[in-house]
């Protein structure tokens, strides 16, 4: 009596706890193999209980009544037929019900129909449950670039101002757009034509879009470093990288076909660029140099999972009050240059995040990552 308790329990009770247990996509792996090793199991039991003494005895009278050819068939006949008997049910016990056709009101929202079952949870309700309407996230910001269109080889000029919470911004700028007067190796200098303002508007655009990319490089990393001004003095500036959701290395083939695109990536940036340097990405990203005539934008998306644009627009050129030179520049900002004039762009973020059935997506980790660099960026490009 005991042992057929023991096997009720193990075979029919066990199973549902298990299952309760590990429905939520836990061991999803083990599906596919369900039917075998339920098989397994059964036979398990078979061998087990026939090398029970008792069946020993009933096995060795009926051996002495039955002659051995027969015998030896009956008992392969009934371990073929119990065997198939067993493939047969776990195949039935296993088998999804046929799911019934949904039946949608006529606003779009989903109504049950009498008589039709729904499910209640696990992998069939994650299968037909609605897809839900992706996350969107928008925010923006403007700059003012300082611009000194006189000077082709260095267009973006010293911060003269020591206090200037932009003045790190603009020194990146500058770094990136500098370039000595008398060119390396006798080649001359390509013309940057900085005479027409849309060209002067198109070039600052393309800066913020490679200033932006290589920022959101930085900003997956910790970094150390240490700033002065004279009302802070000096102090130490520790950062924690904000790395993306699922990130793996971007190829670095493809990344350097992107960057070759924009003029601003010289043999400096190849040297950092190599390919012990990883960019990371969410699996499965493509990266993307966007624009047109009215913007630039680094976009990273995933078809059905997200897209992230950073776009970088200007419609219009610096601001003029006559008789007031200078009145364009940014607050902060000191030249003894002059003719410099200042230019304001926005930085707009265009951030969504579907919700489509897979577990292993999280969403809410896309719209952290997505909305925590952008504010990071934010704080680089305007601090004040």
């Amino acid at each position: 009596m005991l042992e057929l308790v023991f096997f009720v329990l193990v075979t029919g009770v066990v199973p549902v706890v298990i299952n309760k247990s590990t429905e939520e996509a836990r061991f999803d792996w083990i599906k596919p193999y369900l039917r075998e090793i339920w098989t397994a199991i059964f036979v398990f039991f078979v061998i087990y209980f026939l090398l029970k003494p008792e069946a020993m005895e009933v096995a060795m009278k009926l051996h002495n009544r039955v002659p051995s050819f027969w015998g030896y068939l009956l008992v392969a006949l009934a371990g073929g037929l119990l065997l198939c008997a067993y493939w047969w049910f776990t195949g039935k016990a296993l088998s999804r019900p046929r799911e019934q056709p949904q039946i949608q009101a006529a606003a779009g929202v989903p109504a049950p129909a009498a008589g039709i079952a729904t499910p209640k949870s696990g992998d069939q309700a994650r299968q037909q449950s609605p897809t839900l309407p992706p996350i969107t996230k928008v925010d923006k910001f403007a700059v003012n670039i300082p611009f000194d269109a006189a000077n082709e080889n260095v267009p973006i000029p010293m911060d003269e101002s020591t206090s200037d919470p932009n003045r790190a911004f603009y020194q990146d700028l500058l770094s990136l757009t500098g370039r000595p007067a008398a060119p390396i190796g006798g080649q001359p200098h390509e013309s940057r034509n900085l005479g027409d303002v849309n060209t002067r508007i198109e070039f600052m655009r393309r800066l913020l879009q490679y200033y932006i990319f290589r920022s959101i490089d930085r900003l997956q990393r910790d970094g150390e470093s240490y700033e002065w001004s004279i009302d802070k003095g000096a102090r130490a500036v520790v950062r924690v990288g904000i790395p993306p959701p699922d990130g793996i290395p971007y190829s670095h083939e493809e990344i350097i076909a992107v960057l070759s695109k924009t003029p601003f990536f010289g043999p400096s940036d190849r040297l950092v660029w190599n390919p012990n340097h990883k960019f990371l990405v969410p699996a499965h990203t493509l990266v993307e140099f966007a624009e047109d005539s009215t913007y630039n934008s680094v976009v990273l998306k995933r078809a059905g999972y997200f897209r992230w644009e950073i776009k970088v627009t200007q419609s219009f050129g610096p601001i003029i009050v006559a008789g007031v030179p200078g009145a364009s520049l940014p607050p902060g900002f000191k030249t003894s240059i002059p003719g410099v004039e200042g230019y304001p762009f926005v930085v707009t973020m265009n951030l969504q995040v579907e919700r489509p059935n897979d577990p292993n997506f999280r969403p809410d980790d896309y719209v952290q990552w997505g909305s925590s660099t952008f504010s990071a960026l934010k704080e680089w490009m305007a601090p004040n």
